[in-house]
């Protein structure tokens, strides 16, 4: 069976859903038109369609998409491919999907991957990726007695729920009494200000930007987010990017992204306690959770979340090795999983 692989075009629509109708269940994201053209058709760091097909006697049997990310190494600047969207038909394993990766590969300096099942872990470490997955942690909190685990992570030694009530915030508000809060269906205004005076933490990170935020969030074809900013003396300091949903028989709060100045934590803090009595007095949520790397952890225990392993699956390309060393030690990393296309 002999393959070939190139770029999407737009005049492919149809071909690529029939092929993802077969193979995904009814329901499935990955048969929304609209998702799929927002998620690639859009992106702001592409000047070509982030997205690759296999196809094999004029129909595909392949694709591999990835979305083009600026990361900033040692003060250099370098555009990252994270993996997503990949999947190829089972006659197609094997020698064919190298071949994929090796034509998406091309398209970007370094890559790097997210929320990665066991068997694609299994398979990017065959092809000697560096796994920090251990230091990807499940940032976790219980607001009411019911048993269950974090989506991105099971929490083990929960306790008491966590009583983290308006006492708690009020005390913290004293640090600055001109503190007030707006929470929005939209990122706020002032964003520029902040992300211009964002002072890097860590010697790798993600280069966001308003553009970045602008289609992540303002202009993503799902309006289930929800931001909640916080300002002093009327200067926006923190945006906290969340999202409630219902789960069964209760709702969680994720945490997708935290916008912060990085070189003051106090604001931070402020944000995510008033965020926890919003889920307590609003939305009736049992537990709020994130992940990340270790960039706010002393401000998630600070707040009273627990921590655990994420599960999550994080993988790095072996490129990673000659900026970073060989263990590639990725320290305050700013990955959250707004980053990733998992929610």
């Amino acid at each position: 069976m002999t393959t070939q692989v190139r770029r999407y075009s737009q005049g492919d629509e149809d071909a690529l859903f029939s092929f993802r109708e077969k193979n995904f269940p009814v329901g499935h994201r990955n048969h929304d038109r609209n998702h799929f053209r927002w998620k690639y058709l859009e992106h702001p760091f592409s000047s070509e369609i982030p997205f690759f097909v296999m196809e094999s006697e004029g129909r595909i049997v392949g694709t591999q998409g990835y979305w083009p990310t600026p990361v900033v190494i040692d003060g250099k600047k370098l555009l990252c491919g994270q993996l997503i969207d990949f999947y190829a038909e089972e006659p197609f394993r094997g020698m064919p999907v190298i071949h994929l990766f090796r034509a998406v590969s091309s398209s970007f300096d370094l890559a790097f991957a997210s929320n990665l099942s066991e068997d694609a872990r299994r398979f990017f470490s065959a092809a000697r990726w560096v796994d920090p997955s251990s230091t990807l942690m499940n940032y976790f909190m219980q607001l009411h007695k019911i048993k269950g685990s974090g989506v991105f992570g099971s929490v083990k030694h929960l306790g008491n729920v966590v009583n983290y009530s308006a006492k708690n915030l009020n005390n913290l508000r004293k640090i600055d009494r001109n503190v007030t809060f707006e929470l929005s269906d939209r990122l706020p205004e002032g964003i520029g200000s902040i992300l211009s005076s964002h002072t890097p933490t860590s010697r790798i990170y993600i280069g966001k930007d308003r553009a970045y935020y602008c289609w992540r969030y303002k202009q993503a074809k799902n309006p289930r987010y929800a931001f909640l900013s916080l300002f002093t003396s009327g200067e926006l300091k923190a945006v906290a990017i969340f999202l409630v949903k219902a789960e069964e028989d209760r709702k969680l709060c994720t945490i997708m992204d935290i916008i912060s100045n990085s070189s003051e934590s106090a604001p931070v803090q402020i944000l995510l306690s008033e965020l926890i009595n919003y889920c307590k007095r609003e939305k009736d949520v049992m537990n709020i959770q994130s992940v990340s790397f270790s960039s706010l952890k002393h401000i998630f225990q600070a707040c009273g979340f627990r921590i655990s392993p994420s599960g999550f699956g994080f993988m790095l390309a072996p490129g990673f090795k000659s900026f970073l060393g060989p263990d590639c030690e990725i320290g305050n990393f700013n990955f959250m999983l707004g980053d990733s296309d998992a929610l």
